[in-house]
């Protein structure tokens, strides 16, 4: 087996441990692609640092979190206990360049790497191979920053090739080594994408729109989005979420989170938003809890979690935050996940993850309920659930 993957960090020494100042590779306000795709991660700030907490009790539960930590070069597996929180230290690890995104389906654990992607099989206890069972062809540049597993098919986009590609999966859901399909769209910088109901949504960064496409009858891609005048506008978005025929957008340039209503029988969006919410800061991920009463984002340039009220009908009311943990500038607060009222958060500034319990409302504390030790120079970008059942 090949390489499977690429570093990128040009100036030696430039990949250290994030201290409380100003780094090459992050100014302030870089967006966290630029991050990622340097494979830095020193960070800069001056709000109060956030400390960590206890691990969990050691207690095996029915679930493990897999952690992508992009400068260690690493996915790491951490045990949970009867009450979601994890172990102090990873009890599986294997090793991957520049690892970006997790996703799973059924027993295999799908990792996005900068320019290719592999497919993992845990053991029944979670713990992790020492190589993929399966990995993608080398697309130099890609930049993959996110992946939806469908039916026979991993959907990722190219930021940087300006593609999106689908991969068809074997019947052990292994990936094929060349793409399926795939579509272009000049200058797109396709970043996140979300599916609903046969239809796959890309969000175009440079050219600011979020584009429909209508899946092929087998899953492949068609040659081109579908056509849609005006077309839907947001202003710069890392992250989208579709529940229940609206479709959510993070606005980087609104520092706000936009509501689109889907047609149902066409499947395009608005082309403006909805509803929205008050502008406040810049988020990189969203998770929505389970009645889809509360939204969870990740504010990246504070290090902190907002949770906003969701109307019961979906629709995002004109306010700032309901609640927020205690921000912390150099923690780079990436990704979420969230299951059953726990929520764990990729602290990569910090090194580590912290988990909060929510309350009764769905609000999370100030501070962590637990953390996992920090491990220096790790700078985990993505977390996920995936359970042992």
């Amino acid at each position: 087996m090949g390489r499977v993957g690429y570093s990128f960090c040009s100036m030696p020494g430039s990949c250290a441990s994030r201290p409380l100042t100003t780094s090459p590779c992050l100014l302030a306000g870089l967006a966290l692609v630029l991050a990622l795709t340097s494979g830095c991660g020193a960070g800069g700030g001056t709000a109060t640092a956030l400390p960590g907490s206890g691990p969990g009790d050691g207690n095996q539960g029915t679930a493990v979190l897999y952690v992508a930590s992009s400068q260690s070069n690493s996915v790491d597996a951490y045990r949970l206990d009867s009450n979601g929180l994890p172990d102090a230290l990873p009890f599986s690890s294997t090793s991957l360049i520049n690892p970006r995104r997790l996703t799973a389906a059924g027993d295999v654990l799908y990792v996005a790497l900068d320019n290719s992607l592999v497919s993992l099989r845990p053991a029944a206890d979670g713990s992790l191979p020492a190589q993929p069972s399966s990995e993608s062809d080398i697309q130099p540049g890609a930049s993959y920053m996110e992946m939806i597993v469908a039916g026979d098919f991993l959907y990722v986009p190219a930021r940087r090739r300006s593609l999106l590609v689908a991969y068809r999966l074997d019947s052990l859901g292994g990936l094929g080594s060349v793409p399926h399909s795939q579509v272009s769209s000049f200058g797109a910088d396709y970043r996140s994408i979300a599916m609903a109901n046969g239809f796959l949504y890309a969000v175009a960064q440079n050219t600011a729109r979020i584009d429909t496409f209508l899946l092929q009858a087998g899953g492949g891609l068609p040659s081109e989005p579908e056509p849609q005048v005006p077309q839907t506008l947001v202003g710069g978005s890392d992250a989208l979420l579709i529940r229940n025929g609206i479709l959510y957008a993070t606005d980087r340039l609104g520092e706000n989170v936009n509501a689109y209503d889907v047609d149902p029988s066409t499947g395009l969006l608005s082309d403006l938003p909805d509803s929205e919410t008050a502008p406040e800061e810049w988020y990189t991920h969203m998770a929505l809890s389970d009645n889809g009463r509360r939204m969870y984002t990740a504010a990246y340039s504070s290090g902190r979690v907002d949770v906003y009220d969701v109307d019961p009908d979906g629709s995002l009311p004109d306010l700032l935050p309901r609640s927020s943990t205690l921000g912390d500038t150099s923690a780079f607060t990436s990704r979420l996940a969230l299951n059953r009222g726990v929520l764990y958060v990729a602290q990569a500034g910090l090194d580590r993850v912290d988990v909060y319990l929510l309350d009764a409302d769905g609000d999370p504390p100030s501070f962590p309920s637990a953390s996992t030790d920090a491990i220096e120079g790790s700078f985990p970008v993505d977390v996920l659930l995936y359970s042992l059942n």
